[in-house]
């Protein structure tokens, strides 16, 4: 089953994941003899990742009534650090990023001079921070602003030499270059790796404006998210106001000059949690409202939770109103690596979409797919009240980060109340593993209980707790039907073959026949098998010539059957059709048709001059293991012994009388032809046979 780890850190009241059948595998605490808060959180590597916020524990080392602080934590819940930041009075951390080399930039706001913080302008400052966290130290810390309060809220890295910082100033003086009319104005600002101030720009109108949210989009630009109630004047011309403070969101190029501005609110109050840039480049944001109307639809309760979602041009696609009936605020948001949206709140609500509640505020856990639908909702506490605080995704892990004072239902008994909580959660897939099971058409085969069949080739099976963790085990079964077979064999024999298939016997008599078997993959097969066997071979006519002692004699003839075309071989070593200039004896002629079937025939080529009646003029032929004896009563004029297969003869040597001889020393067996001529002209022959043993 494919399942993702989510891990969520809790820093002083709650943490938890928003995810589908959650599964809690740890919870740590860690803080000091006081209170510590988590306002912000960032993966570091693979391994580690930091959380940010305030802390007054004096077991910590704070240096005044509270401190930002730094916490270091691997994904196995051991605290590698935890580290205060500050000065004699009110400080803490609001924002970080990683920048390249693995140092942190931290920033957040001062009142006052003294320890870590080299410089106070007035009132509250804006302070920010580089920080190692291998080293556990700090490499710079700066003070930003004027004589006024001054409130940093957010930072990114954006390129080498630009880090981006947004918040909001009363000033006019120091780091601030003007303020319209006294007011909060919303700036955006850029300092380098060394804390270098760069550049200050100023978006304001008559107003209070408050700058508090980046997101990086590709290539250096970025969205800048707050909230204003300026009504159609300065940086917001054109834009009307719907009621109190409204949601803005610029888009900047990397020089931080304007390339789009759009505002949505409502008659009431609008606050921007958070926002995240989308894989098409546009934003979703995080709202926490309390009034309907305007762009806010109807609400759930008293303070509910509204999410949108815009593409690249400040298009709305979708928006989702979260909520109970009691007040529910967004505190932090985060997309996963599958595009979903995971939100950490703070819920008094225990209806509509809050599963659940403790006693107290207790920390949500939302997770909203890409169109908008909520797939599920978690929440996690005590009875005495947790705070949500961030998020941190980096694929298969989601670490959530909120503080936690309770000390049962999730928490233990031994909390005191105040510290980072911090909870590893299992994230349970809600999608199945994909199960691919060959099955033969026609069969049915039984998965966990339940049947599968042609007409029902496909489901879903849940086994529940079965999986890592008590998450249920998740299996998508598809059936690959596999089809019955069907085979043919067709194939030409010889006349009077035979073959077996199967066990079967098959011959010109028995040439079809059908069998049913299984098929490789263990299915029905149909075998049908069809053969032909061809026509005997025959000569349907031929002609014959006999020879008349010049060797002039031949055999022609005309085949039929088999499968033409044929090929001949006669005994004499000829390979045409037809036997031409020949002597008289006898000839046979092997025809082998196109598919190598054989069939051999025999034919007589006659004398056609006078011939000797040999019994009756007495001619005697003997043989012995060396000769033939020929005795004749007449004169005779030639004698010659001829193999079937050559024309050459062998000439008898006169011994006496009436008595001639050939030598059969070097003849092979076979069949051979003596000649005999009288001094009249008269032919007579013998047909000899020589064996192995003459």
């Amino acid at each position: 089953m494919i399942s993702r780890v989510l891990h969520f850190f809790i820093c002083i009241y709650f943490v938890q994941i928003a995810v589908a059948q959650p599964k809690k595998v740890w919870s740590k605490l860690f803080g000091g003899d006081g209170t510590e808060l988590c306002f912000g959180a960032n993966k570091l590597n693979d391994s580690l990742f930091a959380l940010i916020g305030n802390s007054n524990s004096v077991s910590l080392g704070t240096k005044g009534l509270t401190d930002g602080i730094i916490g270091i934590v691997n994904k196995k819940g051991t605290l590698r650090s935890l580290k205060t930041f500050g000065g004699p009075q009110l400080d803490q951390f609001n924002g970080i990023d990683l920048l390249p080399g693995g140092r942190l930039i931290c920033v957040g706001q001062n009142n006052a001079s003294g320890g870590d913080v080299p410089a106070n302008y007035g009132l509250i400052d804006g302070f920010l921070l580089s920080y190692d966290p291998i080293a556990n130290t700090k490499t710079w810390a700066k003070t930003f602003g004027g004589g006024n309060n001054d409130q940093i809220s957010d930072v990114k890295y954006l390129e080498p030499g630009k880090i981006i910082f947004v918040g909001s100033t009363k000033s006019s003086n120091q780091d601030i270059p003007t303020n319209v009319g006294g007011s909060f104005d919303a700036f955006v600002s850029t300092i380098d790796e060394a804390g270098n101030l760069v550049r200050v720009k100023m978006f304001a109108g008559s107003k209070d404006d408050f700058a508090k949210r980046i997101a990086k989009i590709n290539e250096g630009s970025f969205y800048v998210g707050g909230e204003t109630t300026t009504n159609n004047d300065g940086a917001f011309l054109g834009l009307a106001n719907k009621g109190k403070k409204d949601v803005f969101l610029f888009k900047l190029n990397r020089n931080s000059n304007q390339l789009s501005l759009f505002m949505v609110g409502g008659p009431g109050d609008d606050i921007l949690v958070d926002m995240a840039t989308t894989k098409d480049d546009g934003v979703v944001i995080v709202l926490n409202v309390n009034t309907a109307g305007g762009d806010i639809d109807s609400l759930v309760g008293g303070k509910d939770i509204f999410v949108m979602r815009f593409d690249n041009v400040g298009k709305l696609l979708w928006k989702k109103m979260i909520g109970g009936t009691k007040d529910d605020e967004a505190v932090a948001a985060k997309l996963n690596d599958v595009g979903e949206l995971l939100i950490t709140a703070t819920s008094n609500s225990i209806d509509k979409d809050i599963k659940g509640n403790y006693g107290d505020k207790d920390v949500m856990l939302f997770k909203l797919n890409d169109n908008g639908m909520l797939i599920s909702s978690t929440n996690y506490g005590g009875s005495r009240g947790e705070a949500a605080g961030s998020i941190v995704s980096d694929g298969t892990n989601t670490f959530l980060i909120s503080s936690a004072f309770s000390t049962n239902n999730d928490l233990p008994s031994t909390n005191v109340g105040g510290d980072f909580w911090i909870t590893n959660l299992f994230e349970c897939s809600t999608s199945g593993t994909k199960d691919l099971v060959d099955l033969c058409f026609g069969d049915s085969i039984n998965i966990h209980g339940t049947i599968f069949h042609a007409g029902n080739s496909n489901g879903r099976i849940v086994l529940s707790g079965a999986a890592q963790f008590g998450c249920d085990s998740i299996i998508d079964v598809e059936l690959n039907l596999l089809q019955p077979t069907t085979g043919l064999i067709r194939d030409t024999f010889c006349h009077d073959a035979t073959t077996t298939i199967n066990n079967v016997l098959f011959d010109k008599n028995k040439t079809t026949h059908t069998f049913n078997l299984d098929n490789s993959l263990g299915c029905d097969s149909t075998l049908m098998v069809d053969l032909f066997f061809d026509p005997l071979i025959v000569v349907t006519d031929s002609m014959l010539k006999s020879d008349n002692g010049n060797f002039n004699g031949y055999v022609h003839i005309t085949p039929g059957g088999g499968v033409p075309p044929y090929s001949f071989e006669w005994s004499n070593g000829s390979r045409t059709i037809d036997l031409d200039n020949v002597k008289f004896g006898t000839y046979t002629v092997t025809i082998t048709d196109s598919i190598n079937c054989v069939r051999a025939f025999s034919f007589i080529v006659k004398s056609s001059v006078n011939v000797l009646d040999s019994k009756k003029e007495l001619i005697h032929v003997v043989q012995n293991s060396n000769e033939i004896i020929i005795q004749s009563d007449q004169e005779l004029s030639s004698i010659a012994l001829y193999s079937i297969n050559s024309q050459k003869p062998l000439v008898a040597n006169f011994r006496r009388q009436n008595e001639y001889v050939v030598s059969k020393i070097g003849l092979v067996s076979g069949v051979y032809f003596l000649e005999l001529v009288t001094s009249d002209g008269k032919k007579a022959i013998r047909k000899i046979i020589m064996t192995s043993d003459h």
